[in-house]
């Protein structure tokens, strides 16, 4: 492989001019430039990038910190976000820390070795360990103390409240709700915005604990925490995400319950996935470019020196009504 020796030594020139072209760090005439690059042309040669970050202090990559990738609605927004990285001229590396507090801290220090110019975190499980991290960082879903870090988020309680409303104005009055593991932020925001609203209405859905997202081991335990209650006593579910309410459909349909003639059933996402189902499952929409965007925007303010003054940045949510509703 063609380094930056073999450069200046088949174009006659020196280490520090081939090195001034490649990072556009000073003058190079325009004759030595088209030398250089009809070598590097020949030579098919790459720059080292992690060389180049260590040179200039741009890498031009950002680290993605997902809690997920089998859940549909992370995958989706981690290609989102790469594209719209790419459009900037930005790789990303994307680290999967199945909400391991221990994989997202060896995800961190990957990411502090590749001198990453900035990380977007969703879901963290070690946010003490975030204020000792000294690269620009945008929070998704998770709150950090520290003013140095933006969250951004889907406003997930008025989220909750919306799935109440929702199921209320289609009749329903005997509430289920499958509430997501406390450690998340979001799910237990969906859970107090869907209870406190059912309240106001005089009406106290039960609740039933999940203690894990969707895995793709851990079927049996979803059915195995349903079969202790009797669904046909419910008219109406609301369901922390979408992966786990597909689930929910399915278990409903093996019980021969029809949905939505006997139960209503509504998700959280918006993912693609609600379209892929039969029937096509209606949900709360967190509008997923939206978040991106502002994620990024945000993110490359931080990199740019500028002080953002809005700590927290919820993105609204709406109803997004199909045919289990």
């Amino acid at each position: 492989m063609a380094n930056i020796r073999d450069i200046a030594r088949e174009s006659g020139l020196s280490i520090g001019t081939i090195s001034r072209y490649i990072n556009s760090t000073g003058y190079v005439s325009e004759e030595s430039a088209k030398k250089i690059q009809m070598v590097i042309n020949e030579m098919n040669y790459t720059p080292n990038q992690h060389a180049r970050a260590l040179f200039n202090s741009k890498s031009k990559i950002i680290g993605l910190v997902f809690p997920s990738l089998i859940n549909p609605y992370f995958s989706e927004l981690a290609t989102i976000f790469e594209h719209l990285l790419q459009e900037k001229g930005y790789v990303i590396i994307l680290c999967n820390t199945e909400d391991s507090r221990e994989k997202e801290l060896q995800a961190l220090e990957l990411l502090k070795g590749f001198r990453v110019e900035g990380i977007i975190l969703g879901r963290s499980q070690c946010k003490n360990e975030l204020n000792k991290i000294n690269i620009p960082m945008i929070s998704y879903e998770s709150t950090v103390e520290n003013n140095n870090i933006i969250t951004v988020s889907a406003d997930n309680y008025k989220g909750g409240a919306q799935a109440f409303e929702h199921l209320y104005k289609k009749g329903c009055r005997k509430l289920l709700h499958i509430k997501g593991p406390t450690s998340f932020e979001a799910t237990q925001l969906r859970y107090e915005g869907f209870i406190d609203s059912a309240n106001k209405k005089g009406i106290k859905p039960e609740i039933i604990n999940f203690d894990t997202d969707f895995d793709l081991q851990n079927k049996n335990y979803i059915d195995g925490v349903l079969d202790n209650y009797d669904m046909k006593k419910y008219d109406g579910i609301f369901v922390f995400n979408d992966i786990v309410a597909a689930q929910m459909l399915r278990y409903l349909n093996e019980k021969q319950i029809k949905v939505p003639k006997d139960i209503k059933l509504l998700g959280f996402d918006n993912s693609y996935i609600c379209d892929l189902l039969s029937p096509r499952l209606s949900t709360i929409e967190q509008p997923i470019i939206s978040i991106a965007e502002r994620c990024i925007e945000l993110l490359f303010e931080i990199i740019d020196g500028k002080e953002v003054y809005e700590k927290e940045h919820l993105i609204t949510t709406r109803i997004i009504q199909r045919e289990t509703t």
